[in-house]
């Protein structure tokens, strides 16, 4: 971060991304399971270059749950990337928990828990989310 807390990048405020991700599918009768994993390193930065997230996706039936764990350091991804709901955004790590369930075809409900902390121990957040979405 510079001296007024925008974030920085690189040289002349350059980014250059390396972004590796990974999931994997498995199906076990109706039970469908999908971890994943995703690290990305800012290479045009000279600290605080990178952001990872490890996680897993389950469904069965209308029923789906997502664990996950994020870390985001500061120079990592720029922040019109990142999730605006992993409150903290930049220099934050921490869990985010999800559950779905479809109502009928083009309806849902869902909800999440994001449980943020300062990578270096500092502030801790946590945000609740309830959703009611109607695909149309």
């Amino acid at each position: 971060l510079d001296d007024d807390g925008n974030q920085t990048a690189g040289v002349d405020g350059e980014v250059n991304l390396v972004d590796a991700l990974a999931e994997l599918y498995i199906k076990f009768d109706k039970v469908k399971v999908t971890p994943y994993a995703q690290v990305s390193q800012n290479v045009s930065a000279s600290e605080d270059a990178l952001a990872y997230m490890l996680g897993s996706k389950a469904s069965i039936g209308n029923f789906s749950a997502d664990v996950g764990f994020r870390h985001m350091e500061e120079n990592g991804v720029p922040s019109f990337v990142m999730d605006s709901d992993f409150i903290g955004g930049a220099g934050y790590e921490g869990f985010v928990l999800g559950t779905k369930y479809k109502i009928s075809k083009n309806l849902s409900l869902g909800g999440k828990y994001y449980s943020t902390e300062e990578i270096d121990g500092g502030k801790a957040r946590d945000l609740y989310q309830l959703d009611l979405v109607y695909k149309f």
